[in-house]
């Protein structure tokens, strides 16, 4: 569900109800909510009731007809968006033009019917960062390269956003063209508590309701989650919804934290990101000009559903081939 609050107004609760049972009652973003609809149940209705704390009007709601009969259906086809990184010898190759590649939709050949390179589109970028209590030792190294990143990746029509987490996820700074605001939000940052990494992941890609175009989540962490109340399986699967290139940074995980690499890396493949790991806060610089350079050099291809494919269908398999490259993008996508 996406909610839009009123500027200088504060949400109260948002419930959902599937029929007239309520459901859930959630007070902050994301707001999403795991539901088991019977798929014999009939007609039904989801229904989202937003209310303001200490406003008179009344609630605004929402609702959503489910398993309604063939001839019902609403058809609604949206343009899935393929955020294409090309390499050649492990470099970005920026020279291409649309007929260089091809895009295969669960393994059949899918016509392209938009094309753009980064150079001409604004980007969109997040920036999660971990700031339990292990961070401490880093915090301030960490604080100084990603002020320094902003510094060097945001351009003119850029906009970017903070998010700080530990035993529970927060905004530190909204969606802002402003550097300083950005530093600022930086500066604010203290490291405490626990690590609730994927709740994190969640939160921060919720910000990207609605936007489109070039987008990215940067990710930095040093360990395991240890307090989140989404589960790995839950977060990667709104990764996929998401459709949102992760980089995620793992400061100080060892080779033997096998399982936290391994989640870490399937939420960047499965999303066309990447994964880096170092040791320490010193090499951040580095892989900040890494990401830069891999964001400065994407293409977004943009394909349709095949015909017949119905919104909310199962998950399909997308991959983009170039003749002589490598292209890495998102692994699949919902329709």
């Amino acid at each position: 569900m996406a909610v839009s609050v009123p500027e200088g107004k504060t949400l109260q609760s948002l419930q959902l109800f599937y029929n007239d049972t309520p459901v859930a009652t959630l007070f902050e973003p994301p707001f999403v909510q795991t539901l088991d609809v019977p798929a014999t149940a009939g007609v039904a209705y989801l229904r989202a009731v937003a209310t303001l704390a200490g406003d008179p009007s009344p609630p605004a709601e929402d609702t959503v007809v489910i398993n309604t009969p063939q001839f019902m259906e609403e058809v609604n086809v949206h343009l899935i968006e393929l955020p294409t990184t090309v390499t050649r010898n492990n470099r970005p190759v920026n020279d291409l033009q649309a007929g260089a590649f091809a895009v295969l939709d669960d393994g059949k050949p899918a016509k392209i019917v938009k094309f753009e390179h980064v150079t001409n589109l604004p980007l969109a970028l997040g920036l999660a960062i971990d700031t339990s209590g292990s961070m401490q030792p880093r915090m301030a190294e960490a604080q100084k390269a990603a002020a320094q990143f902003f510094r060097s990746t945001l351009k003119p029509g850029d906009r970017a956003f903070l998010v700080s987490f530990d035993v529970r996820a927060d905004t530190v700074q909204k969606w802002t063209s402003s550097l300083a605001d950005i530093t600022a939000g930086l500066a604010k940052l203290r490291a405490e508590e626990s690590t609730a990494l994927y709740d994190a992941v969640v939160y921060s890609l919720y910000n990207f309701h609605g936007v489109k175009g070039q987008k990215a989540l940067v990710l930095i962490t040093d360990g395991k989650d240890t307090a989140s109340k989404f589960s790995f399986d839950q977060a990667l699967e709104y990764a996929r919804r998401a459709s949102v290139p992760i980089y995620a940074i793992g400061i100080g995980i060892g080779a033997t934290e096998v399982d936290t690499r391994f989640k870490l890396g399937r939420l960047c493949t499965e999303t066309g990101g990447n994964i880096f790991y170092i040791q320490q806060a010193a090499d951040l610089d580095r892989v900040y000009a890494d990401i830069q350079t891999e964001l400065r050099s994407q293409y977004i291809l943009g394909i349709y559903p095949p015909e017949g494919v119905k919104a909310g269908a199962k998950w399909r398999e997308v991959s983009v081939q170039v003749g002589d490259g490598k292209a890495k993008t998102i692994r699949g996508y919902y329709p």
